[in-house]
């Protein structure tokens, strides 16, 4: 049976055990507490994040935007070419660039991974909604979708994001996933920027 001692600054100690409470050598005054008895097992070590990785392009801009017209599903670039890539990989993504060819790529079979898309961009009308898909092709298709509205009259320049998840199997690897984007009315947007948090990676 365990117990526990609580050693006092006057020296006395206090001794809970078996549900009785034993003062000996002066008032209760608590100073400090020690548990005695049996220790459980040691629970496993856990393993470090695997970083992140922001993806900026410098390919687009408000002069020369993305032009996405109403109803037309299109494709929205991804590179590593923007100024401030910030790359904070750790591990076994380690100098690993996750964007070629206008796509994301993932590392390896079994990977999970969370992403997060923000554009500028500006629209025809107000509350214009714009959905992106992430797809992969293939038999499979999309894989996740997103959706955002333009917040400010025709016109204005707004931010936009989107939020995915994901795991990759082979028709992943084969093919990478592209971000494409679907707008109610005719809009216009630039300065993609892809934000990838690995989330586990085979061993």
């Amino acid at each position: 049976m365990s117990s526990v001692a609580i050693t006092q600054g006057n020296g006395s100690t206090v001794t809970v055990e078996g549900g009785n409470i034993v003062v000996a050598g002066g008032p209760a005054s608590l100073v400090t507490i020690a548990r005695t008895g049996s220790q459980g097992p040691t629970g496993p070590i856990g393993r470090s994040g695997m970083g992140f990785r922001r993806y900026t392009s410098a390919a687009y801009s408000e002069l020369s935007p993305i032009v996405l017209p109403a109803g037309v599903a299109t494709a929205i670039p991804l590179a590593a070419d923007g100024s401030d890539p910030a790359s904070y990989y750790q591990g076994a993504y380690a100098g690993l660039n996750a964007v070629s060819g206008g796509e994301f790529r993932s590392l390896a079979v079994g990977e999970t991974f969370l992403l997060r898309l923000l554009m500028q961009g500006k629209s025809s009308v107000m509350n214009n909604r714009l959905i992106v898909r992430m797809n992969i092709g293939g038999a499979v298709g999309n894989i996740d979708h997103d959706w955002d509205e333009f917040p400010y009259s025709a016109g204005e320049v707004g931010a936009m994001t989107f939020k995915f998840t994901g795991y990759a199997l082979d028709t992943f690897l084969a093919n990478g996933a592209q971000m494409i984007a679907t707008a109610d009315q005719d809009a216009w947007v630039w300065a993609p920027m892809l934000l990838h948090l690995p989330m586990s990676v085979p061993e």
